[in-house]
């Protein structure tokens, strides 16, 4: 029987002492156990290595992918921060300029009007409605809930800024003791360092 000599090795093909084919101008007929990689033919040990360093190169480009990633994600977050952060200074500017603005925020207005029809029901259930007393209190309670949301806002958006907001345990048991903090000259402080 004729040996047919024509076909070529492939990648990771382990020689067996009989296998030969002709290449490189002539016979080649590769030593038991060597492994053909790479267009040559190299020891078990030497294809190995060769294996375990492709795949380290694998892990590291995989890891320099992961690292990516990661990077990617945290340039987005500080985007999403720096727009939380310009829309906050935005608000906040336009408070400070306008305190009156306060009155155009949703949250305000629906605890402003729930508010009201409270006072107006209070009114109501005692026979008062057409009373002064009633007038006292809405006024009473309007005042008290700008006062509050004004400051409620100006600290939220603060916080939201210098990325120090309080622990919302701590935030309400700061509420519920104390509504406004004020300075040694009476003057409403906000808190952090702004």
């Amino acid at each position: 029987m004729k040996k047919d000599y024509s076909v070529m090795p492939v990648e990771g093909q382990k020689a067996d002492g009989a296998y030969a084919y002709v290449g490189n101008g002539g016979l080649v007929t590769p030593n038991a156990g060597m492994v053909f990689s790479n267009g040559k033919w190299v020891s078990p040990l030497t294809y190995q290595a060769e294996q375990l360093a492709s795949q380290k190169i694998g892990y590291e480009n995989q890891n320099l992918g992961l690292q990516n990633q990661i990077m990617q994600g945290q340039l987005q977050n500080q985007q999403v921060q720096n727009q939380v952060a310009g829309t906050a200074g935005n608000r906040l500017n336009t408070l400070l300029q306008d305190p009156s603005s306060i009155s155009s925020d949703p949250g305000y207005q629906f605890q402003y009007n729930q508010g009201l029809e409270a006072v107006n029901r209070t009114a109501a259930a005692k026979g008062m409605l057409g009373s002064g007393n009633r007038l006292y209190d809405l006024t009473q309670y309007g005042q008290d809930r700008a006062k509050t949301s004004y400051g409620d806002t100006v600290n939220r958006l603060g916080n939201l800024l210098t990325g120090t907001a309080n622990s919302s345990a701590a935030q309400s048991a700061n509420n519920k003791n104390n509504k406004y903090q004020t300075d040694a000259y009476g003057g409403m402080t906000l808190g952090g360092s702004y």
